[in-house]
């Protein structure tokens, strides 16, 4: 399958879980997927649990796409701002970005969670993708922003 094949995408928290699997599909789409999160081989994990930013863009490779690991907590702007920076210089577009960031391990405190943060994780990436950082990257006129939540 080749049906995704020169388009670019982003998958944010693509270290295990959803994250990873939907990056490996995009992969075996042959997609080049920007894979982001900010658990890195060589280094301890978020909150010790497997998988890493690095393992996924091998699979995403695996699967006869391009992978590409940026470590990139979402919820530092700086760090957000730089990731689209490096999709518009080596790229020049996106075409996918597939939110999928999770930032509530550290949030829970063993009975709930505080989603302060989590919901600054959405915004900063919403800033991005409405204008910000995005800038031209987004506007393209085959691209549009969707909302698929009924």
């Amino acid at each position: 399958m080749s049906a995704l094949k020169g388009k670019v995408a982003i998958v944010t928290g693509a270290s295990r879980g959803v994250g990873r699997g939907i990056a490996q599909v995009l992969g075996e789409a042959r997609a080049t997927v920007y894979v982001t999160g900010r658990s890195v081989n060589g280094q301890p994990t978020t909150e010790g649990l497997p998988g890493t930013i690095d393992e996924t863009a091998e699979l995403v490779e695996s699967a006869g796409g391009v992978g590409v690991p940026v470590r990139c907590d979402h919820t530092v702007d700086a760090q957000v701002e730089a990731l689209f920076s490096r999709v518009r210089r080596e790229q020049g577009r996106l075409d996918l970005l597939v939110n999928n960031a999770w930032g509530g391990y550290e949030q829970y405190d063993g009975t709930r969670i505080r989603f302060g943060v989590l919901g600054a994780t959405a915004l900063a990436l919403a800033r991005h993708v409405h204008g910000g950082a995005a800038g031209p990257l987004h506007r393209q006129p085959t691209g549009r922003a969707t909302d698929d939540r009924a």
